[in-house]
């Protein structure tokens, strides 16, 4: 089989495709995607023919979903996956495979891989790919020679041929071969066995990488339609996949290094590590000297900094950077500039000017000043090694020489030299290094230093000469002229260095504290070690000639990163970046909250590690508790109540999956408390009126669960709307912020506000996305408590142990009967957590021997829903729209008639009763603002006509005039089911309308109603307020019966008054005489 291979399919030659050749092939396709996808295969599809070129042709496509075809249970999915579905079209991209692999999902759910289905059935162009992700690893090999050892080692260690016992394809240079596994490979992902050479490669993909598979086609040109099919070479499929265990796995890889290194090939020390492997004998490394050639494979090399920075950027712009990867770019090329002396402008302006990267600039609208604070400044310790650090790290480096370019110089005074040469100028002084002896690392008063033992030869070339002028061998002379001998090398030294085993973000990462050269300078008191960018800590050795030897002796850096390694795994505990609640073997508990290095910012105070000590010292007496507990019992109105009842649910966002966790909104007059049992409980009290998306993630950093207080909010803008969505619909917010730093949380909120505060929306589906997860309560009169400021007082005071009680209570729960209780709960999502909230609190008085009624709890639930509707309309500030959308027009008419002049003439106001006259002015109004108002001849009623550039020019006038908090960007369809929604006495639809024979499409069509005469309004009136009897009407309650706004009612209301009619015993009451 294998010479078929080699003889066959090696050099297949590519072949020009037709439009009907790829619809017949694409039934393969179409056939095989369903196969693999139902054999739990995570499937998608690449461009294939329609990308722009031939590496295009490899990128995964994006998947549009039509939000109207989608099911609620679907769309929530999304949501728990962070994609937004506020949008009629929603967009996902492959990404989405990772976090279905997070929430246990083996394949793509049904509705997903349908469309992905549709998609490839309307475009034969394109490709099917196949993520090696979970239970699926696939292996890369790019040359036959790699096929061969791949072959042998599977062969010795399952005792089958490759090519009969799993799936593998050949591709345009190499193979691709499937397997699958058992389980998950932990901290699995990608990994190189050797470094690429000449494009050809041996890797392991795994949780991240893709793979193009049978019966697709290697795009080579794709405007010509010409590629190589991947062909099947084995006689098992993709959809049936040897299935082995990690451990196998793991013999087969170490039997793959094996056979490697016997071929003569360098094997990763990296992959060397991660299998387990020794690294030299005995855990002792014996290394030569480097050999001589040079890494790089330009052919002209820069000889100063000026060309070496013009020929990477030349590297740069032959790359197609993409969202994504612009950061990591943007960070290695500023640590470049600054390096090679450019100033913080000069680099701005080559960073804007390069393709790809300058779109980070223009999505963010990110100028010269964010970029001096955010990357430039953050820029330290700039050397060389920290570059090519910086540059490991870029995705598509390996598509460039930059690496080879910077590895192969080194910076001497203020010349650059070539590896080799420096090699001969240290052979020449007679000393060489030849290789690392052990590593010590050594205890010392309160520091631990590490140090190199080198073994190091001296030979002496006179010595040697001499010797053989006297008649002795060259190799008997040499020897003689050589002596051995051990020195120490101290590298750096530190206080402390511990290993934290994260298990909200599950994973471990090491910091160095105190860290110092040997000479004592104080370099950096906190310092996170990535053991991927263990060149950083060249910035800490102790001097040049340590620097030197770390760099110039072969795997000198592998032998102190397994030093460190042996170092942290024996000082290694658990932590957490979060303050949070957490089941731990069938028990709830709060981990011990460590600040961590890449959450470096925190507005909050106390911080989340502060708090977590604060909580941990704080202690309570029986009859402390009690005489809290007797205190707090006495806030029993129903916003004390919903505060409790969210405090404790809100406790629980790391234990029960909530499908939304929503913000508690208590609005009202001053006066009433809203805020002052909300300060006895939260976490964080957010002070700011017009609180900005970057502020919240300030504010919100670190906590994991809990609520934030935001006391008198004014303003929420779009942004942060957007922010507080996806807050409340994820488990957890984790975002980069820059090169160093992340924001992660997961905060609950309650707002309180004496007026509404103003939302700046972008479109409807924002504003009813926020609206759909919040829980509202308009605090009232009866809801004010008298006499109890004291008692305010001694709660705040005693918070911190009050919080306490509630969190110890919180933590004797069986977390299996909450999440049971949570689920049997049925009602609306956000309402849903708040009645789980307010068993809980029943539950917490009940245990701790008070008692509450239950109808009670129920009946504040009850208002909540019914004040959800009030919440909209106060919210929005729309009352009497239909009437001010009439005034303001009626007003712009005035204006334009004043002037106009009909004919030779000026015209009244009670000429406009003609309606051949208002009509003549209605078409003129129409074509000048895109509204108007008018009246039919056949029927005596007037009209408003709004068309959708009209409703801009009047969403202007209603924000700034009348204060309506109206979306920035509504249709007319939207706007008028507002109107149907509140007016249904009102007839309100989208037409076409003709004014006098004037025609004007797709406009918004209200109907105004007659105006009522005044005497027949105010018999209306007093007929109204009698039947109230001595009990009496409000305004409101004469307004809603009446129909009409609440400016004309109480006009009226007030001549009444003054007539004698009615009286106004109590402010807003009104009783017939």
């Amino acid at each position: 089989m294998l010479s078929y291979v080699k003889n066959s399919i090696k050099n297949l030659p590519p072949r020009k495709y037709t439009i009907e050749e790829l619809k017949e092939l694409n039934k393969q396709k179409l056939e095989a995607l369903r196969k693999y996808h139902n054999s739990n295969l995570f499937v998608w599809l690449a461009k294939g023919f329609k990308g722009k070129n031939e590496d295009d042709a490899k990128r995964p496509i994006t998947l549009t979903l039509d939000k109207e075809d989608l099911k609620s249970d679907e769309l929530k999915l999304l949501r728990d996956l962070n994609i937004d579905t506020t949008r009629d079209e929603i967009k996902i991209t492959h990404g989405i495979i990772k976090k279905l692999i997070n929430k246990g999902y083996s394949k793509l759910p049904q509705f997903v891989f349908d469309a992905l289905y549709r998609v490839l059935e309307q475009n034969p162009e394109y490709n099917i790919c196949v993520e090696p992700i979970g239970e699926v690893v696939a292996y890369d090999l790019d040359s036959d020679d790699y096929f061969e050892i791949f072959k042998q080692a599977y062969y010795e260690v399952f005792g089958e041929d490759v090519l009969k016992d799993t799936f593998v394809e050949k591709t345009k240079q190499g193979y691709h071969i499937f397997l699958r596994l058992t389980n998950f490979i932990p901290n699995g992902r990608t990994i190189e066995f050797i470094t690429k050479k000449e494009g050809k490669e041996f890797a392991r993909y795994y949780n991240g990488k893709y793979e193009i598979v049978y019966p697709s086609i290697r795009v080579t040109n794709p405007e010509e339609l010409e590629g190589i099919p991947y062909t099947k070479l084995s006689t098992k499929g993709l959809d049936e996949l040897k299935t082995i265990s990690l451990d196998k796995l793991k013999e087969l890889e170490i039997k793959i290094v094996e056979l490697l290194e016997k071929k003569g090939y360098k094997v990763r020390n990296e992959v060397k590590r991660l299998l387990g492997i020794p690294i030299g004998e005995n855990g002792r490394l014996h290394i030569g000297v480097e050999g001589t050639n040079s890494k790089a494979t330009i052919e002209v090399m820069p000889k100063n900094k000026e060309e070496l920075l013009n020929t990477i950027l030349e590297d740069v712009k032959k790359l197609q950077i993409e969202k994504g990867e612009r950061s990591d770019w943007i960070f290695a090329l500023t640590l470049l500039f600054k390096w090679c002396g450019l100033s913080c402008e000069d680099a701005f302006n080559i960073l804007t000017s390069l393709e790809g990267i300058k779109t980070k600039f223009e999505d963010s609208s990110h100028n010269l000043d964010w970029y001096k604070t955010y990357e430039w400044n953050a820029a330290e310790n700039v050397n060389l090694a920290g570059i090519i650090g910086a540059f490991q790290q870029c995705p598509k480096i390996d598509k460039t020489n930059i690496l080879e370019i910077l590895e192969s110089y080194k910076e001497k005074g203020g010349v650059l030299y070539n590896k080799e040469f420096y090699r001969e100028v240290k052979e020449l002084k007679k000393k060489i290094i030849k290789s690392i002896y052990y590593m010590v690392i050594a205890k010392e008063k309160r520091h631990y230093v590490f140090k190199f033992n080198i073994y190091k030869i001296v030979i002496d070339l006179k010595k040697k000469k001499e010797l053989m002028a006297e008649g002795k061998e060259e190799k008997e002379a040499l020897e003689e002229a050589t002596t051995k001998e051990i020195i120490e090398y101290p590298i750096f030294k530190f206080m402390d260095l511990n290993q934290f085993r994260d298990i909200i973000l599950n994973k471990n990462y090491v910091v160095v504290k105190g860290i110092t050269t040997i000479r004592n300078n104080n370099l950096k008191n906190e310092y996170e070690l990535r053991f991927e960018d263990i060149t950083g800590l060249l910035n800490y050795v102790s001097t040049d000639a340590t620097r030197e030897v770390i760099k110039k002796v072969k795997n000198a850096l592998d032998v102190l990163i397994d030093a460190i390694e042996w170092f942290a795994n024996n000082k290694t505990y658990e932590s957490s970046c979060l303050f949070r609640v957490l089941e731990r073997d069938g028990k709830l508990t709060i981990p011990k909250v460590e600040h961590h290095p890449i959450l470096h910012q925190y507005e909050s105070y106390p911080t989340p590690e502060e708090y977590y000590k604060m909580l941990m010292e704080t202690t309570y007496t029986e009859e402390e508790k009690k005489q809290l507990l007797e205190t707090l019992y006495k806030l029993n109105k129903p916003h004390n109540v919903l505060v409790m009842a969210y405090f404790l649910a809100s406790l629980l966002v790391g234990v029960v999956d909530y499908e939304i966790t929503p913000f508690l909104i208590l609005y009202g007059k001053s006066g009433k408390g809203k805020s002052k049992t909300a300060r006895i409980f939260n976490f964080v009290d957010i002070k700011t009126d017009r609180l900005t998306e970057y502020q919240y993630k300030v504010y919100a950093n670190g906590w994991g669960c809990g609520f934030g207080l935001l006391d008198e909010c004014k303003e929420l803008r779009n942004e942060l709307i957007q922010l507080l969505k996806e807050n409340a619909t994820s488990p957890i917010y984790d975002k980069k912020h820059g090169q160093k730093y992340r924001h992660i949380y997961k905060l609950c909120g309650i707002l309180t506000c004496n007026d509404i505060f103003d939302l700046k929306t972008n479109n409807p589906d924002d504003l009813a996305g926020f609206l759909r997860r919040q829980l509202t309560y308009k605090v009232r009169d009866e809801d004010i408590i008298e006499g109890i400021g004291k008692d305010i007082k001694y709660l705040l005071k005693n918070r911190l142990k009050l919080q306490k009680i509630f969190i110890d209570w919180i933590l004797k729960q069986d977390p299996q009967e909450l999440r049971e209780v949570y689920e049997t709960i049925e009602e609306e999502e956000q309402y849903k957590f708040i009645y789980f909230g307010l068993g809980l609190l029943f539950k917490f008085w009940a245990d701790n021997g008070f008692d509450v009624n239950k109808e009670y709890y129920k009946e504040i639930l009850r208002m909540l829903k019914a004040g959800e509707q009030e919440f909209k309309k106060d919210v929005m500030n729309d009352e009497g729209i239909i009437d001010i959308l009439h005034e303001v027009v009626y007003n712009r008419l005035l204006e334009l008639v004043k002037s106009i002049p009909w004919g030779d003439k000026k015209v009244s106001i009670e000429e406009l009763e003609d309606w051949d006259i208002l009509n003549h002015y209605a078409i003129e109004l129409m074509k000048k603002e895109g509204y108007t108002i008018y009246r039919l001849e056949r029927e005596d009623k007037i009209r408003i006509a709004i068309q959708q550039r009209g409703l801009i020019k009047l969403l202007s006038v209603l924000k700034k005039r009348f204060k309506m908090n109206y979306p920035d960007k509504i249709t007319l369809e939207w706007f008028a089911n507002k109107l149907r929604e509140d007016h249904e006495d009102h007839n309100i639809e989208i037409k076409q309308i003709k004014i006098s024979g004037k025609k004007f499409y797709k406009c918004l069509v209200i109907d105004l109603k007659e105006e009522i005469e005044e005497q027949d309004l105010k018999e209306e009136v007093k007929k109204i307020v009698e039947e109230a009897g001595i009990r009496g009407m409000t305004t409101t309650e004469v307004c809603d019966r009446l129909g009409l706004s609440e400016d004309i009612v109480e006009r009226v209301l007030k001549e009444l008054h003054r007539e004698g009619e009615i009286d106004n015993p109590r402010p807003n009451i009104w009783i017939r005489l």
